[in-house]
């Protein structure tokens, strides 16, 4: 039997069972919030390398962004890291001997321009070495999409905070595992 524990802001989320496919919903009261959630989904990566490719999903301001920056910057990136809304990918040298490469990935203007080759990033997805973070996945064919990954959805709430529903799935199984929030 397998137990994982994630951390996030004095609680934790503890899954029981086989890690074939498990999930957490946090509720992002703000961009603090947000940006940890990036440093724990780098932590959980560096720590997990089988889940390299995060696929981030979610409306325009909904946090992709921000999350994806500090999971980048939690890597240990010292290069600035900017948004490739416009560059479609901007890539950064880890200092990790088994994890060389980050893509930062948006597919908004690939959706409107078709500007992006499909299989260079089904290179990066396939690659040992390189951790992928795809804003607006919605918009990449997801007969792509690797059986083993990270989503992130990420949306508005009423009240202007931010939920974030991560997932994480294992050859393409899923199987709900009981998390409990300690205090």
């Amino acid at each position: 039997m397998c137990v994982f524990v994630v951390h996030f802001f004095g609680k934790s989320y503890y899954s029981t069972g086989k890690p074939v496919f498990f999930q957490v919903k946090l509720l992002l009261q703000s961009a603090e919030h947000t940006r940890a959630l990036g440093q724990k989904l780098a932590d959980f990566v560096q720590h997990n390398e089988k889940w390299k490719n995060m696929f981030f999903f979610g409306e325009v301001g909904s946090g992709k962004t921000t999350c994806i920056r500090a999971c980048i910057r939690s890597m240990r990136v010292k290069d600035t890291v900017q948004s490739p809304t416009f560059t479609i990918v901007n890539m950064y040298a880890l200092p990790n001997k088994h994890m060389k490469t980050f893509a930062h990935v948006d597919m908004y203007r690939h959706h409107e321009q078709q500007a992006c080759d499909i299989a260079e990033l089904c290179e990066y997805l396939c690659d040992e070495t390189c951790v992928v973070a795809m804003e607006w996945a919605e918009y990449f064919p997801q007969i792509y999409f690797p059986s083993t990954r990270i989503e992130v959805h990420m949306e508005h709430e009423p009240d202007g905070t931010r939920r974030a529903h991560v997932r994480f799935f294992e050859d393409t199984k899923e199987k709900d595992i009981t998390l409990k929030i300690a205090e």
